[in-house]
């Protein structure tokens, strides 16, 4: 018999002994979750969690996560193009990946019964046996489901449930603001924008309860039993287990102030434009910011078009951010028709200027962008 399956027959056994043996085996496994601090890339913004299962008198100390193949770097998460496992590593080994990142791990010790433990830890266990990968999403399936999904499945016919009302109450959009706007503006852009018109959904707390936000969560989270009977979701305090040693710095320009940017270059160039001089460096100067609204199209639209990807099939960004400029500059020959479409387009853009009042993808960024495409589209054909 493999040594793992070996140990797991001695739980059993130990399970299984008189009630006096069972209180000292109570006080000596522990499960708890694991939830690490965020890293640098985008879709580590919201941090990693992990079960850990603990057992001294058999010198078990394992951490079994959820971990994924980054396959395309943030797109392939974005996408959902990334596969991902459970894996089971020992404590020691989970902190060591941590460590050179400078990342916290925070302990939350689940409030479980012996019979719930010994299920829990025989489902992580099968699990990872079977080394099934599956797909990774980092909306619907992620290391916080993975954790939760598991949690819930030992529970048997008891529930968890969530007290939090801070950040349950928020929309996809809204979550994304509040947990990234302050510290990585870029992080809640890139995020909004991906989710698309499902900003505005509230999806279930078992995939949004993002790591970052567990301790709001879980501090105030509930086991209740089909008689209507409360226990607190956590055993006892959380403590920290591993130290940050560094922290994550704001970027140099937040999306605000390249909006700003474009913006005054959109006024600076039109201004240009009027008065008949400069006809070159505006020609150059167009050419730049079609091209790079094209190429933010181009990135909307593959969201838009993978089924995997964590949006919809409906995008708010692409009123302003669509490929019809780029081919009604190419191939509208007729003049006429030319400036009739891109005065729409440039009113279109006008209107998306208050778009954040109609849904939490947009946000002052896409106002000052659409007000530099609607000013330099709208001051050249009109």
């Amino acid at each position: 018999m493999p040594a793992l399956f070996l140990r797991l027959a001695l739980i059993v056994a130990l399970f299984g002994a008189t009630r006096a043996s069972a209180a000292v085996f109570t006080d000596s496994v522990m499960a708890s979750v694991l939830v690490a601090s965020p890293g640098e890339a985008i879709y580590q913004a919201g941090g990693h969690a992990a079960l850990r299962m603990q057992c001294p008198a058999l010198g078990l100390d394992n951490v079994f996560s959820f971990e994924n193949n980054n396959a395309g770097g943030l797109a392939g998460h974005l996408l959902g193009k990334t596969k991902g496992r459970l894996a089971a590593i020992t404590f020691e080994e989970y902190c060591g990946q941590f460590v050179d990142e400078g990342r916290e791990i925070k302990e939350y010790p689940v409030n479980l019964t012996d019979a719930q433990i010994r299920t829990l830890w025989r489902l992580l266990d099968q699990t990872v046996e079977m080394k099934v990968e599956t797909d990774f999403n980092l909306r619907h399936k992620n290391c916080n489901s993975a954790v939760m999904d598991k949690l819930s499945a030992a529970l048997g016919s008891e529930k968890i449930v969530m007290n939090e009302m801070r950040y349950s109450q928020l929309d996809n959009g809204e979550l994304m603001n509040a947990m990234f706007l302050d510290g990585r503006p870029w992080t809640a852009l890139v995020f909004c924008v991906a989710l698309g018109a499902d900003t505005g959904e509230n999806d279930s707390w078992q995939t949004r309860t993002f790591p970052l936000i567990m301790d709001s969560f879980l501090s105030t989270a509930e086991i209740v039993s089909p008689s209507g009977a409360r226990r607190p979701f956590l055993a006892a305090e959380p403590s920290v287990a591993l130290a940050a040693t560094k922290e994550i710095g704001k970027p140099l320009i937040t999306p605000v102030g390249l909006a700003i940017i474009i913006l005054g270059i959109a006024i600076v160039v039109s201004l240009a434009d009027r008065s008949r001089r400069l006809k070159r460096p505006v020609r150059v100067a167009d050419i730049l910011l079609l091209a790079s609204q094209t190429a933010a199209a181009i990135a909307v639209l593959v969201l838009v078009a993978t089924p995997a990807s964590i949006g919809p099939a409906w995008n708010w960004m692409l009123i302003p951010l669509n490929p019809l400029p780029v081919f009604a500059a190419l191939f509208l020959r007729n003049p006429a028709l030319r400036r009739r479409f891109f005065i729409i387009y440039g009113i279109a853009c006008a209107l998306f200027i208050f778009a954040p009042f109609i849904t939490s993808e947009a946000g002052l960024w896409s106002s000052l962008l659409s007000a530099a495409i609607a000013i330099r589209v709208l001051s050249h054909y009109l």
